[in-house]
């Protein structure tokens, strides 16, 4: 018997959400033709009438549109404005400010909601994962282990 998403703990939850996306995603591009305007994004335009040798040279009109309306949507990088809620934690939060700013400039933010944009112009959806790690301090990966000694 399967299992409702309440039900669902750890990574079988998050598996199904990902699977029922998919599969509306999937249902959306059938009835909204978003692999045709990803392919115009990308200058694969259709040919003319029967004779598929015979194409038309495109404008890429789509491609223009889009890097010219991401701009005019997000233009600047975002900053977070923290406020005291009282006279004792007016320090605390301009530090608290500097720190969040200084994080969003560092995960480079700006470009990752740039491919978000680029996703809801073509597709009319996009999506924006983020998270943080309780992990502090220095941290061993694959490549920083690589360059050691």
């Amino acid at each position: 018997m399967p299992e409702s998403d309440g039900l669902k703990t750890g990574p079988n939850k998050w598996l199904a959400r990902i699977e029922s996306s998919v599969k509306f995603r999937e249902k959306e591009d059938g009835e909204k033709g978003w692999r045709r305007f990803l392919e115009m994004y990308q200058g694969v335009y259709p040919s003319i009438g029967s004779n598929s040798a015979r194409r038309v040279i495109p404008i890429n009109l789509v491609f223009s549109y889009v890097h010219t309306e991401i701009p005019r949507l997000y233009f600047r990088d975002p900053f977070i404005s923290v406020n005291a809620m009282g006279q004792g934690f007016i320090d605390r939060a301009k530090i608290l400010e500097v720190a969040v700013n200084y994080l969003l400039r560092e995960l480079n933010f700006k470009h990752e909601i740039f491919k978000v944009l680029l996703d809801t112009l073509l597709v009319g959806h996009g999506w924006l994962k983020f998270g943080y790690s309780g992990t502090f301090g220095q941290t061993q990966t694959a490549e920083t282990l690589r360059f050691l000694p």
